[in-house]
């Protein structure tokens, strides 16, 4: 037996009952027979954030090995063969076949990711990266840049701003 979080392999079919015309699903019973219905699984995550809850449902696989190689492939993402990749990994990844309009552009994303993202998210598996991970590594640079007298500049509104904040006024007060 699978723990939940390992995620689980089921069977069920789109057949009504007769009476209700409710779907039965899993409590067919022609399922039994051979190549009535497909395989699903499913795969619980870590909460997000917030604490809701996360999960994975897929379905209409042809058979039960089908699911368990989609599983195992949702368990542990990463390269051809199954193993699984940290994020710095998956960053040179993307960068090599990144394509944008201009070099500066791709040069400027690469000097991102060789400054701040492989420093603190590269040695972390893709599949185990959360948002904590990437507010953390905010609040590093954050404190990197003021130790070293470069603190970063507040937020600042777009240069439209001040034409449009009398339009965000309710009309009622401008009258």
């Amino acid at each position: 037996m699978m723990r939940k979080s390992e995620g689980r392999i089921y069977r069920r079919c789109g057949c009504a009952d007769p009476a209700t015309g409710r779907p039965v699903g899993a409590c067919c019973p022609r399922l039994a027979q051979r190549g009535h219905g497909s395989w699903y699984l499913t795969l619980e995550l870590p909460p997000d954030p917030d604490g809701r809850r996360r999960r994975i449902r897929r379905g209409g696989y042809p058979t039960r090995q089908a699911a368990r190689q989609a599983l195992a492939q949702l368990r542990t993402p990463g390269l051809a063969g199954g193993t699984a990749i940290t994020t710095g990994q998956w960053l040179h990844r993307w960068l090599a076949c990144h394509a944008a309009p201009a070099s500066s552009t791709v040069r400027g994303y690469a000097a991102h990711v060789r400054l701040y993202l492989q420093p603190h998210l590269g040695a972390i598996q893709l599949a185990e990266l959360t948002t904590a991970h990437v507010q953390a590594m905010f609040t590093a640079i954050i404190r990197q840049h003021q130790a070293t007298g470069h603190p970063s500049p507040p937020p600042r509104w777009p240069a439209f701003a001040p034409r449009c904040a009398p339009r965000l006024t309710p009309r009622s007060a401008t009258a």
